[in-house]
């Protein structure tokens, strides 16, 4: 009797005559399922059990699928990585750290964790996440003393702003 051994697809992997009541086995390589972003296939078994040869028959391969996963790295405005995990296919990363992603101060501005760039979305592969910052002026306080320490004007002015003497 003819005994066929096929993949998912229906190509055939094996054939061969088999005497009644023997027990046909498989001596190819290992099947295989090309994966895709989200699985990973590997062999599993044959569609039914294989036992002794009572007619032509067929066997087809059936695989088992493992969701792949994928490395999703959070960073800080210098580039230091804050966490890296890993994620299934599919799911919705979050930032569980516990530093505050933080930017330096400049002279000019002061600045606050706003998002993260790009905006967080499923897990398709792996990504990057840059932190991003709001940026605000800073401000000064420009004092005017007389020479004997007594202050003759105060002002609370942004960076950058032209100081003007505003007192008597």
């Amino acid at each position: 009797y003819k005994v066929t051994f096929l993949d998912e697809g229906g190509a055939e992997l094996q054939s061969s005559s088999w005497d009644y009541g023997a027990t046909p086995v498989y001596s190819g390589n290992t099947p295989t399922k090309s994966g895709d972003k989200r699985y990973t296939y590997t062999f599993n078994d044959w569609d039914k059990t294989i036992g002794p040869v009572t007619g032509d028959t067929t066997y087809t391969a059936k695989y088992q699928s493992v969701t792949n996963q994928y490395t999703v790295s959070f960073v800080d405005s210098n580039g230091q990585v804050l966490q890296a995990s890993t994620y299934d296919y599919g799911t919705m990363p979050s930032y569980t750290g516990t530093v505050t992603p933080s930017k330096a101060k400049t002279a000019e501005f002061s600045y606050a964790f706003n998002t993260w760039s790009p905006a967080l979305s499923t897990v398709i592969g792996d990504v990057t996440y840059t932190a991003s910052f709001t940026s605000s002026v800073n401000t000064y306080t420009v004092r005017f003393l007389n020479e004997d320490g007594t202050e003759l004007s105060k002002q609370t002015l942004p960076y950058g702003t032209e100081v003007t003497y505003q007192g008597t």
